[in-house]
């Protein structure tokens, strides 16, 4: 089968900062302030990139989703994150490319084969507001999903209701059998995706010992993160 033909105008939406630094050192973008909002530009053949942060969780992902594409019309969207592992067999640093994306109500959407590596037959990604129990997780596997994050679907979302075509690449940053994220680290992180100093501090007092779990997460998110901005160049073909 002939891949369509590849997009001029992409957009790459990361929750994150962490997430988006790699990305913009590895294409080697330019910072940019358009329709107000920071983001970073860059141009490779007839490719233009415009990448930019949306903040963590669904409904910071639907307002800054359409706001990115109010003030750059796009060809494709590429959402680009870190996820948690639901299939055992992934190891830290996976990528998946989901076929889906399914919100927390069960309402699907389908990503675009327009650019990447096609996605992996029947591998869905589970967009979820807020810790999830283990039930919960085993209810979404079940159903077909292999990684769990917080922007996915809301980003497809937004995508599919202007008609414009997405993908989403995952990197692998915990596993959910591991159990070395919990709700207190997840709780760590503000909305804005910048790390909640405050909480930290309140996280590691009554326990000084857990530092030793957060430098664990620390270096597993910079291996999920680094394989993540390769992912994406070779996406784009930077």
């Amino acid at each position: 089968m002939t891949r369509p033909e590849a997009p001029s105008r992409v957009t790459v939406l990361a929750p994150m900062r962490m997430e988006l630094r790699p990305i913009v050192r590895r294409l080697n973008l330019e910072r940019e302030t358009i329709g107000g909002r920071d983001m970073w530009t860059g141009r490779r053949h007839d490719t233009t990139v415009v990448a930019a942060p949306i903040g963590v969780g669904p409904a910071a992902a639907l307002a800054s989703t359409a706001a990115v594409l109010d003030a750059w019309p796009s060809d494709h969207v590429l959402i680009a994150g870190v996820a948690g592992a639901l299939d055992d067999s992934l190891r830290i640093g996976d990528l998946v490319w989901p076929e889906w994306a399914m919100d927390a109500g069960g309402a699907r959407s389908t990503a675009s084969p327009a650019m990447g590596p096609r996605p992996t037959s029947a591998a869905g990604a589970v967009t979820v507001d807020g810790w999830c129990d283990s039930d919960e997780l085993r209810m979404h596997q079940a159903n077909g999903a292999v990684i769990v994050d917080m922007e996915t679907a809301s980003v497809a979302q937004v995508c599919d209701s202007r008609r414009v075509p997405w993908s989403a690449c995952r990197a692998v940053s915990d596993r959910i059998a591991d159990g070395i994220v919990d709700q207190a680290i997840a709780g760590l992180v503000r909305d804005d995706g910048r790390p909640d100093l405050a909480a930290v501090t309140r996280y590691l007092a009554p326990a000084p010992w857990r530092v030793a779990r957060l430098v664990r997460v620390a270096r597993d998110s910079g291996r999920a993160t680094a394989a993540l901005a390769a992912g994406v160049a070779d996406a784009l073909g930077w």
